[in-house]
């Protein structure tokens, strides 16, 4: 483990052995027979599948190895392994040349093993079915967002126009279009060319993600139910748009939670008598959400559903 924050030279030995023993615990915990039943007490989910969507976009070498961050939150806000922030993406995007085919088509978690540069339970966590599931919502929402073809193509031409005539003087000053530079793949002539290999590269990049995306949406199982008592709730229409209905008929009282994908809670509403409860949607943003029917008595967890707004 390498220190950031605190940095080595600070980090006091108490606070360093209670890192090292939770990862310890936590490796583990991942190396059993039993890891897909013990990893969610360890890791932010939500987290992790962030992490590894936007480093599989790009496929970049040092994935899941070198400038891997990750942080871990205190016990008061849940205590579990957060995986960021992004970092180090040079060798990404088509722009290397050794170890693996820079292709666009691939699993980087899949790269071969690395030994002590490539933790064994990056390759466990990827292929558990809960975190494919729950990768597949993630990218299905994400493709109707930030990662629209379309919008990620305008990024790359904003940021060219954004540097404007510094790029001449870039290469004006360093002269190696047309050379190679380790690790290049591709070599091109001119600026634009290595503009025109990015943009075709993501392009294919997103289409075999979209084709050969792991897991199943419907599948994801947000929550453990941690009581075996029958709850019944129907809840309608989902996909909903503007507001969704609760038809609510257990004899217990309780608390509709709402949380997107990354765990925040969006919105919460008490439901104390039998029959339907009208939710309102006009503060929540389209996507997909995790409801959650808590007991007012005890806070027991009731009952999850999936739920999907539209716009």
């Amino acid at each position: 483990i390498a220190y950031v924050d605190p940095k080595d030279d600070q980090i006091t030995s108490l606070q360093q052995d209670y890192i090292q023993e939770y990862m310890n615990n936590f490796e583990s915990a991942m190396w059993g027979n039993n890891y897909e039943e013990l990893y969610q007490d360890y890791v932010d989910e939500p987290s992790f599948v962030d992490y590894f969507l936007v480093t599989e976009v790009g496929k970049q070498v040092d994935a899941f190895k070198l400038s891997f961050y990750i942080y871990k939150d205190k016990n008061s806000n849940g205590g579990k392994l957060n995986f960021g922030p992004l970092w180090d993406f040079n060798l990404g995007y088509g722009n290397f040349d050794f170890g693996y085919s820079p292709d666009p088509q691939g699993w980087s978690y899949e790269f071969p093993d690395e030994g002590s540069w490539h933790p064994f339970w990056a390759k466990r966590l990827a292929e558990s079915p809960n975190i494919q599931n729950l990768s597949d919502c993630r990218w299905k929402e994400l493709r109707e967002g930030p990662f629209q073809t379309d919008s990620l193509m305008q990024f790359i031409d904003d940021k060219v126009a954004l540097m404007g005539p510094a790029v001449d003087r870039n290469f004006d000053r360093w002269q190696i279009l047309g050379e190679y530079v380790w690790p290049n793949d591709y070599i091109g002539e001119t600026y634009m060319d290595e503009i025109d290999f990015l943009k075709n590269w993501l392009q294919e990049r997103l289409v075999w993600m979209d084709q050969n995306m792991q897991g199943n949406c419907d599948e994801y199982i947000p929550v453990s139910v941690e009581d075996s008592r029958e709850v019944f709730a129907e809840v309608f229409p989902n996909p909903a748009s503007g507001h969704f209905n609760v038809l609510w008929s257990s004899d217990e009282s309780a608390e509709l939670e709402i949380y997107d994908l990354r765990s925040s809670l969006v919105h919460s509403r008490k439901m104390e008598t039998k029959g339907n409860h009208r939710i309102n949607l006009d503060q929540i943003e389209r996507g997909m959400y995790v409801l959650v029917f808590k007991s007012m008595s005890d806070q027991r967890i009731l009952l999850t559903e999936k739920l999907v707004v539209i716009k």
